[in-house]
């Protein structure tokens, strides 16, 4: 069975503050659990990475044939 170790990430108080708050009446039960959340959601999020990287061929002849129907093109 692996060990799972828990790393320490420092944010100022003030934001720390700010999430507080933002949680209050959610199902977060702490800060680090809605931190943990918005990582996880992030790195697993595959349409960031696909934004970045912008549209596939297949992708822009798709909209290149939704602009002529609306006579864009």
């Amino acid at each position: 069975m692996s060990e799972i170790t828990e790393m320490k990430i420092s944010i100022p108080r003030r934001l720390y503050d700010q999430i507080q708050r933002k949680i209050l009446g959610t199902d977060y039960q702490s800060v680090e659990d809605y931190v943990r959340a918005l990582i996880q959601q992030a790195i697993g999020d595959e349409s960031i990475v696909d934004q970045k990287r912008g549209l596939s061929p297949k992708e822009e002849e798709e909209m290149k044939e939704k602009l002529k129907t609306l006579g864009y093109l």
